[in-house]
């Protein structure tokens, strides 16, 4: 096992970003048992939950109404579930979720609902569908179950083609997912599957053997494979070129891609060992985790722990984040009764934020913006108290004043 040494590159004089607060938007109630899996459309426009209830729910993020509830009791438990889009407009396109009978299903969104393309064993164990990743720059989607791991070719447009074979079936609906990889272990269970470098290469995270490994898939090769500290309960690749690990064991550990080197540690409060999932959003700067006491957490890359979220006295080990310009959703789920969701929504833009800069305050666009106003409103005002009176002087005063309170 390589000895990984704490390696910390965020400088002591770094201020740290500025986060806005998340306000809770919406309460959704829909699950009657624990929640699994969330995923937000790339769009934000859609929310995916699947629970142990066998029931995946698409809701509407800015209402927070219950679109469409599929129910799959046929296929077990929903464990993970992804959007699909393309990454030009990413606009969402359809989704992909796993079940416990190691069966894949993909819908495909059409006018006014999803419709289903095709399902997909993905390993012969039929175990659990544990972890399931989506490639937006070529369409491919990996999916793990049973400690196999399975690398698909995604046809999204679920084109007709003609059975030659059977004359009965002149026209059938091509199957939206084909294999083109698949990897075995000893480990049974795959933690997280990541897709880095632009869809170029897959990380592989296994739970019991602490390992991960890094795949090139054109062509097919490993390119690295490192043992961790502790057990990988999840693991998130953020945009600054770090692998954070939430450990099973005292909190998150970031590392650096490879994982040869621990960036830094972010120590909590471990009272169940659960496996909690993460997010990140502002470029990696901030890293949202999962709870065992009902607040999940947000980290700062450079200031340790920011702030938490006031999810309830409950079980909440299932997070999620999606982010567009300023504007940040956080969804976090609940595996104990009430099995609720919250929705909570973060807008940069309403933040005045300022830095410092050689010893000077730098002002906000909306700052800068009220001060031009205030100026010329002053203008106004004196020149219809021409000649300049008292009361001139006395409103002038005053409006700088305010001027000089921004």
């Amino acid at each position: 096992m390589q000895d990984l040494q704490l390696s910390s590159t965020a400088s002591t004089d770094e201020a740290p970003p500025t986060l806005p607060e998340f306000i809770e938007k919406h309460t959704l109630t829909g699950h009657t048992k624990p929640v699994n899996t969330l995923a937000i459309s790339p769009d934000q426009a859609f929310i995916l939950s699947g629970g142990d209830d066998c029931i995946l729910i698409i809701w509407d993020v800015l209402s927070g109404r219950l679109l469409q509830e599929i129910r799959v009791h046929i296929n077990g438990p929903v464990g993970s579930a992804t959007w699909v889009w393309t990454d030009e407009d990413r606009v969402s396109s359809g989704f992909i979720f796993g079940c416990a009978d190691g069966t894949v299903q993909y819908f495909r969104k059409e006018a006014a609902s999803f419709r289903p393309i095709c399902t997909q064993e993905t390993s012969a164990s039929r175990a659990s569908v544990d972890a399931i990743a989506f490639d937006s720059h070529h369409h491919r989607v990996s999916t793990a179950s049973g400690g196999t791991t399975c690398l698909w070719s995604l046809d999204h447009t679920g084109m007709l083609y003609r059975r030659e074979d059977n004359p009965l079936l002149a026209l059938n609906l091509a199957l939206g997912l084909k294999e083109i990889r698949q990897v075995e272990t000893q480990d049974l269970i795959v933690s997280t599957l990541l897709f880095i470098e632009a869809g170029t290469i897959l990380v592989v995270c296994y739970l019991e053997s602490q390992e991960a490994v890094a795949y090139e898939i054109d062509p097919w090769k490993v390119l690295w494979r490192r043992i961790l500290r502790t057990r990988i309960g999840f693991a998130l690749a953020a945009p600054n070129k770090t692998l954070a690990v939430s450990n099973l064991s005292d909190g998150i550990d970031i590392y650096s891609t490879p994982p040869s080197r621990l960036l830094d540690t972010h120590q909590h409060p471990v009272r169940q060992n659960y496996r909690l999932q993460m997010a990140s959003f502002y470029g990696g700067a901030f890293v949202a985790v999962g709870s065992d006491s009902g607040k999940p957490r947000i980290y700062s890359r450079t200031g340790g722990l920011h702030r938490t979220v006031p999810h309830g006295h409950r079980l909440v080990p299932t997070i999620v984040s999606s982010q567009s310009g300023d504007t940040c959703y956080l969804g976090t789920a609940a595996t104990e009764h009430p099995f609720d969701i919250k929705v909570w929504v973060a807008t940069k833009a309403e933040v005045m934020v300022s830095s410092v800069e050689d010893g000077n305050q730098v002002l906000s666009p909306k700052q800068l913006l009220l001060i031009a106003f205030l100026c010329i409103l002053t203008q106004i005002i004196l020149s219809q108290l021409e000649p300049v009176s008292e009361l001139g002087y006395m409103v002038a005063g005053r409006l700088l004043r305010l001027m000089q309170s921004y």
